[in-house]
């Protein structure tokens, strides 16, 4: 069995980064011959709202950002429906884990956010992996060194989650 592995991920991208990619023809090629489809997207878009609010201390750009996200991957998850897969592929979410734990906040928008991404679970060849869960508790060891992204330990977790799914 031959097994190709495509990555078109960048750090700092938003959702909206990820609708973008998905206009560009070596990008939607690689997605419509993919049978497994995973898309880790949402922790840059509350990023920057969390930059916002410390700014102007107004949540309603949080909340904001969690709806134009939701909106986003709703176009995303459609794109890929649309294509000419005949429903011979996986799609996989995450949703997010919390780097900012001593920032009650944070926790608060990102389980909002989990709650949409959840949501999308429900979708046809969709399943959400619970990185939320694994990580909760486990922030110190598994967070790199920044405290922002994964370290291996982290990345391996969130792959055992994937991987679970059925």
């Amino acid at each position: 069995m031959h097994i190709s592995y495509q990555k078109y991920a960048r750090s700092g991208a938003t959702t909206e980064d990820v609708l973008a990619m998905l206009d560009t023809p070596i990008v939607m090629e690689a997605v419509n011959c993919a049978n497994i489809i995973t898309i880790t997207a949402g922790g840059d878009d509350l990023i920057n709202a969390a930059k916002g609010y410390l700014i102007n201390k107004n949540e309603e750009s949080i909340s904001q950002a969690i709806k134009q996200s939701e909106n986003n991957i709703s176009k995303i998850l459609k794109k890929i429906h649309q294509l000419d897969k005949q429903d011979k592929y996986i799609l996989r979410l995450q949703n997010l884990y919390n780097p900012f734990i001593d920032i009650p906040i944070a926790d608060e928008a990102i389980r909002a956010f989990n709650s949409l991404i959840n949501s999308f679970g429900r979708e046809m060849n969709v399943k959400v992996a619970d990185i939320y869960s694994v990580f909760k508790g486990k922030e110190k060891f598994l967070l790199s060194t920044g405290g922002i992204h994964p370290n291996s330990r982290g990345y391996y977790q969130m792959a055992l989650a994937l991987s679970r799914l059925r």
